[in-house]
């Protein structure tokens, strides 16, 4: 039988488990004393995977350093802080900073954006990288739905022949087919290896071949 953990008098960050309180099906809680004083009851798996350390203090104390920080000509990504703006947060317990964007615009973004990177722009940052994508979807996706990279894409690596396009079957025949357009190309079955992917390097000539040229004539083309 299974020893039955017991973690109490242990110490995980600032709290000291005092005793279990509870217990069901899936999970165990102990009472806790905070190095602060304060006593809370917490789970024993956010106990030992470290994602509770204290009462609530430990976080308050963060935020009230990162507050109390001057990020004043500091950059972050695209923005530059100009200066703490004089809008407070809701809750009062975030700061807020006065920014200037790269791309000219100003915007007030709290400290904890700022310093864990979740905002790094005034937002045009996601518009040109949209843009991006879109030139990037422009130029490879043809009318027909055929995505360029995809036709000189390499075998994957759970391929079960290490052969594009070649699949084999239950009854140990090797399947032929590729994509084009979005529609699969059924290119047949055969007994022996080779024969399958001959016949894929011949399916890719005939379907992949002129699609590729004609990409590559419209990039060479003058305007």
């Amino acid at each position: 039988m299974r020893k039955r953990i017991d973690i109490t008098g242990q110490r995980f960050g600032r709290l000291t488990t005092v005793k279990e309180v509870h217990s069901s099906k899936h999970r165990r809680y102990y009472l806790c004393q905070c190095d602060c004083g304060n006593v809370k009851i917490v789970s024993m798996d956010q106990l030992r995977s470290g994602k509770t350390q204290s009462c609530g203090c430990l976080n308050q104390e963060i935020t009230s350093k990162t507050n109390t920080m001057d990020l004043t000509g500091a950059r972050f990504g695209r923005l530059t802080v100009i200066g703490r703006s004089k809008k407070h947060h809701k809750t009062q317990t975030h700061a807020i900073w006065t920014c200037r964007c790269d791309c000219g615009n100003v915007v007030e973004v709290m400290s904890t954006y700022l310093i864990n990177g979740e905002t790094k722009s005034c937002g045009c940052w996601k518009k040109d990288h949209g843009r991006i994508l879109q030139k990037y979807d422009n130029k490879n996706f043809r009318k027909n739905g055929t995505f360029i990279p995809a036709l000189k894409s390499k075998v994957r690596s759970d391929s079960s022949t290490g052969f594009k396009g070649v699949s084999v079957e239950e009854n140990g025949k090797y399947r032929a087919s590729l994509t084009i357009g979005g529609k699969r190309v059924y290119l047949g079955k055969y007994i022996k290896l080779e024969d399958a992917v001959k016949a894929r390097k011949m399916g890719e000539e005939k379907y992949f071949r002129p699609v590729i040229t004609e990409f590559f004539q419209n990039i060479n083309r003058k305007p």
